[in-house]
């Protein structure tokens, strides 16, 4: 509360700036700032360490970032310093400056640090690497074990790759709605996959790879088609947001 009331008048919300910052997502209002913008910490700050900071500066244009070596920065003074070093004086400025250094102050750091859909993509790669050993005993004591095999290497695969959009995720340079379509597309491929492997196990559906020349018998074929009609577009656009997050190269430290 001292360094609150110890701020400079220009870092201060107004009224309406802080109605405007509690119906808003940080993020979009970070994205709205227009002036000179230098976001600081320290790499040795806990609250706000550089990985953070890069989060903060993809989504303002032409933000500049300072990082003094071996030291923490206070989050009130990361405000401050991002706010009352912009050169314009003008009332619109200040009027963004006030609603960047209200974002600094109210954005809880721990949400970006640690989103919890990288957390719940680490878990279902888990949970799928547990299931591929599922269907890998479903080989040797079910009936059709090629199609059980295939089923098996598919979920073994789909774990890896969650698991690796998990440890990249942080990474990724998407604003907040892109990084949830690409979590839920992928989920959907991921889960859709898999559905459609044990589906076509348990019915021996012949496939273009598996049994090239052969027709699908109906309405089989009809149920498969339906769920490879939402595999493939979910799939793409899932890997061509992870794509587009890691576009561009790292922000300088």
């Amino acid at each position: 509360m001292e360094l609150e009331h110890q701020k400079p008048a220009c870092a201060r919300p107004l009224p309406s700036c802080r109605r405007r910052i509690a119906s808003a997502s940080p993020f979009a209002l970070l994205e709205t700032i227009k002036v000179p913008t230098l976001l600081m910490t320290g790499d040795a700050d806990l609250y706000c360490p550089p990985s953070v900071l890069r989060l903060f500066a993809e989504r303002i244009r032409g933000a500049e970032t300072t990082i003094a070596p071996e030291k923490r920065v206070t989050p009130a003074h990361v405000g401050t310093a991002a706010t009352c070093s912009t050169a314009s004086c003008s009332r619109s400025s200040r009027t963004c400056t006030r609603i960047h250094s209200a974002v600094f102050t109210r954005v809880e750091i721990t949400a970006m640090t640690d989103d919890p859909r990288r957390r719940a993509l680490m878990r279902q790669g888990f949970l799928f690497l547990f299931l591929a050993l599922v269907l890998g005993l479903a080989i040797v004591a079910l009936p059709h074990p090629s199609r059980w095999l295939a089923a098996h290497l598919t979920a073994f695969l789909t774990g890896l790759i969650l698991v690796v959009i998990a440890l990249a995720w942080n990474e990724l340079r998407l604003t907040n709605g892109q990084r949830t379509l690409a979590y839920a597309t992928g989920l959907v491929a991921a889960y859709g996959g898999l559905v459609g492997n044990v589906f076509g196990a348990i019915t021996d559906l012949p496939g273009p790879a598996s049994n090239p020349g052969v027709a699908p018998p109906m309405p089989q074929a009809g149920v498969f088609f339906a769920i490879l009609a939402i595999i493939v577009p979910s799939l793409f656009v899932s890997f061509g947001l992870v794509l587009h997050g890691m576009r561009g190269a790292a922000t300088e430290r």
